[in-house]
């Protein structure tokens, strides 16, 4: 027997409604006719919808249709089976044919709203379901829509007369711009619209397919909605259906004129509706930012906004209902957009087999006392992902318990909750100990199988808590149970820890015995591999957990309280003694929405990921009051390492002086981004290569062994050989290079060249050069002649030794610089110049 929490019991649900469908159809009632009756209201069923499409072969596309409807509709209903869902209506895996209107004319018919490809042919829509809401009342699939054309574009004109042939043997060889073919779908009607604006929707997209390998697809969540009081940027981004080698104009939108192929597609993006929206900063990126301007519309009026992305000559669209509420249910003052400005497009680098920076990368959303949940939607350039969720509360999005956690995410990425308050239960262990009762060695009791550890008393490591009342052996005999729970956190503000895994809250916990472990494991738990009901001989009761996306557990009692929901389960032993085990665990309600994305990503992506995230009250009674804070997408990349860059802090050539300490100072910029300010350092190699007249770098290192005596590197401290970090610079180090030119060394002139490289990353590629990880800098040193740099102990006597001359010529030559009555002997370092001319 076992007792399961409810939200996993809804998944369950999910899972079984196939099988206790009654095979009846909905009774359309009122509200889900096809027809309209009136324009105005809460009547339509339409609510946003995206193009974009793919080349197949020279003439053949495939289409791309995310759509989002009112899910209480009169949808055609498969008489012999009817909708699967639960309540009568259609679910996750069904196919709904959509039906509407043509235009708001029509009213008085039943019409297909159909897909129209340009050139004269048309398809009926039909959308395979991959999300939904019971209580938001909506639904969201994809459509895939196959077609070929007659000719790759829809039309052509010359560039010069049609008199004038480029070959006149070749006829149509002269050169001729191409334009798109315009694919559209249209109908009516939108769940909502302003008095006096138009109800039906229309979503188009160009498409050259000699031109182009793919269109763009935007990303956004199919449903936004803003405060009129306050109202907010948002933030779309768009990427090539075909990845990035499908951000390029093969042709130029022309033929036979091969100077303008091959060049790279620009983006370009225009955005219109029912207010007067615009983009804000660059409009020639894959992501931008829509302003919403200040309205003084009701509460509960609903907005449509059309976005219009052009990619070379390809344009898709997608139009979006805003629903616009008088106040904002959010705390604008105490929010984190993954590290994002509201007001400007993001993105970011991620250099393989580097954590993303959890402390820096990660959602916070304070809103009012009800409960969040967090609701996303995950694109590459090749795939698209449904809406999702943190959890399945709101809205459902998988009929599988084992992808409710982090779906749709980057292969090993995972949204986790976390407190630097140290608020939520991050581990579970379970200690036995010992009494007289069960230790005397007279006393008749089972030994336990897996022969665990017992104490007398033990003190707890620290970070955990005994959770009081836990022996649940009390009334069965046997090992003394106590349950433990830890709260771990990350020291200080966090930015000490990378990988904050071991600080991820557990997010659900179940009971389970012996024989029903197989299943919890298959779905994603953990076994906390101890018997709760150890040496009892009432059977075996374990602890299954996992670390999940949604709502994270803050405590565990063995006490029923109130705001707890009651775990059980019950065993019987091999002489039919039952055991029971009774758990209560608390969530936290998620009033403030925090999540990381931890990611160390280590398969090359050779896409970008685009990730648009926004903050939903977990509970509306349908859509039309559904309310989030401000939608965020942020693009990102995963980079090869890059290497380190040098730079020297001094003017070239560098003029050096014999007896002289030169030293320049070198700075080290780690680029393997993110950084932090405890990267390690970097290795660093130094060589020096002496040019002759005429002679460049690359001939010298050829003619070169790269040694010069006396030359060294040192770290910030001028000692020793380590770098030295660069106060508050992440992956910033700095150092000095050293050298004393000898008196042989006089008009030496060359190049002194400093290497840095760092460690390659395990997740690096097994190919990768050494440029990925190593880069040389080199600066031009000149020593100049006949001067010597007069040090402490220097005398024209000492100085003519070094040079293998007499000290009357120094004399000579330097008449001004000794003027005792014993020049040979005086030392000049305190004389009046610093330097010697030795000849």
């Amino acid at each position: 027997e076992g007792h399961m929490l409810p939200a996993v019991m809804k998944g369950l649900m999910l899972m079984l409604a196939a099988a206790v469908a009654d095979g009846a159809c909905p009774t359309f009632t009122s509200p889900f006719f096809n027809k309209i009756d009136s324009l105005t209201g809460i009547n339509g069923h339409f609510i946003s919808a995206s193009m974009s499409w793919k080349r197949i072969s020279e003439r053949t596309a495939q289409f791309e249709i995310w759509s989002t409807w009112r899910r209480k509709y009169g949808w055609p209903c498969p008489t012999d089976s009817g909708f699967q869902g639960e309540d009568g209506w259609p679910v996750i895996g069904e196919k709904l044919s959509v039906v509407g209107l043509s235009r708001a004319a029509d009213a008085s018919k039943d019409v297909t709203i159909k897909f129209y490809t340009g050139d004269g042919a048309s398809y009926d829509v039909e959308f395979l379901i991959t999300s939904y809401s019971v209580e938001e009342d909506w639904v969201m699939g994809v459509t895939y829509i196959t077609h070929t054309y007659q000719q790759p574009f829809g039309s052509f004109t010359p560039f010069y007369p049609s008199s004038y042939l480029a070959d006149p043997a070749m006829g149509m060889m002269q050169p001729v711009h191409t334009y798109p073919w315009t694919a559209y779908f249209a109908g009516c009607c939108r769940q909502w619209y302003r008095e006096g604006t138009s109800p039906e929707f229309y979503v188009e997209t160009k498409v050259d397919l000699s031109n182009h390998l793919s269109s763009a697809r935007i990303v956004s969540l199919p449903f936004l909605s803003n405060a009129d009081e306050n109202p907010r940027p948002i933030s779309m981004c768009a990427l090539p259906v075909g990845g990035k080698m499908a951000q390029v104009e093969l042709t130029g939108s022309t033929l036979y004129w091969p100077s303008d192929d091959n060049r790279p597609a620009t983006f370009t993006w225009t955005v219109t509706g029912t207010l007067d929206f615009s983009v804000v900063g660059p409009a020639d990126k894959n992501c931008v930012v829509i302003h919403v301007p200040a309205s003084s519309a009701a509460n509960g009026t609903a907005n449509y906004l059309t976005v219009e992305c052009k990619m070379g000559t390809s344009t898709v669209q997608g139009t979006y209902p805003l629903l616009m509420h008088d106040k904002s249910k959010f705390v604008p003052s105490n929010r984190n957009l993954f590290g994002c400005s509201e007001s400007a497009a993001c993105g970011l680098n991620v250099t393989l087999g580097k954590f993303l920076l959890p402390y820096k990368f990660y959602w916070h959303e304070v809103g009012d006392s009800n409960k969040l949940e967090g609701r996303y939607i995950v694109a590459s350039g090749m795939t698209s992902g449904a809406l999702v969720a943190t959890g399945q509360e709101g809205m459902n999005f998988t009929t599988s318990l084992s992808m409710v956690d982090n779906a749709d995410l980057p292969t090993g990425s995972r949204l986790i909750s976390a407190s630097l308050a140290g608020m939520f239960v991050t581990g579970l262990d379970v200690q036995y100990l010992t009494n007289e009762a069960n230790s005397d060695p007279l006393a008749k009791l089972p030994i336990s199988s897996v022969q665990r550890d017992y104490f007398s008393s033990t003190a707890l490591p620290a970070g955990w808590q005994v959770v009081p009342d836990s022996n649940f052996n009390g009334a069965n005999g046997g090992a003394i149970v106590q349950l433990l729970v830890q709260r771990e956190k990350p020291m200080g503000d966090g930015s000490q820890d990378l990988d904050y895994s071991k600080f991820a809250a557990i997010t659900d916990i179940q009971l389970a015995t012996a024989s029903q472990v197989a299943y919890w494991t298959s779905i994603g738990y953990s076994k906390l591999d101890k018997n709760l009901l150890d040496q009892s001989q009432s059977g075996e009761i374990y602890i299954m957990y996992k670390r999940g996306s949604g709502p994270p557990v803050v405590d565990v009692s063995a006490t029923p309280s109130s705001g707890y929901v009651n775990v059980t389960a019950s065993s019987q032993g091999p002489g039919g003694k039952v055991g029971r085990v009774n758990l209560y665990v608390k969530f936290y309600n998620e009033s403030i929405l925090q999540r990381y994305l931890l990611w160390k990503p280590c398969d090359r992506v050779e896409s970008s990921t685009v990730l648009c995230f926004s903050s939903f009250y977990s509970k509306a009674s349908n859509a039309y009051h559904i309310e989030q804070g401000p939608q965020q997408c942020v693009k990102l990349d995963v980079v090869r390492s890059k290497p380190p860059v040098v730079s020297t802090m001094a003017a070239e050539p560098y003029h050096a002086m014999m007896g002289k300490l030169a030293e320049i100072e070198f700075h080290v910029q780690r680029q393997d981004l993110p950084l932090t300010l405890t990267e390690d350092f970097p290795s660093m190699e130094l060589a020096a290569y002496l040019t002759r007249p005429g002679e460049t770098l690359e001939q010298a290192k050829a003619n070169s062994t790269g040694v010069l005596p006396g030359l060294r590197w040192v770290g910030g401290d001028k000692t020793t050989s380590q770098l030295s970090r660069i106060n508050q610079v992440e992956g910033g180090f700095r150092g000095f290079l050293q050298w004393t030119p000898s008196p042989a060394q006089g008009g030496w002139q060359g190049f002194v060249c400093l290497t840095a490289c760092i460690a390659p990353s395990p997740c690096s590629p097994a190919d990768a050069p050494a440029s990925d990880f190593c880069s040389e800098h080199c600066v031009q040193v000149v020593v100049d002649k006949c001067i010597w740099y007069l040090n402490e102990e220097d005398s024209f006597e000492e100085i003519a030794k070094k040079f293998r001359t007499d000290w009357l010529l120094l004399w000579h030559l330097n008449p001004m610089t000794a003027n005792s009555a014993f020049p040979a002997m005086q030392r000049l370092h305190d004389a009046v110049t610093a330097t010697t001319n030795i000849g």
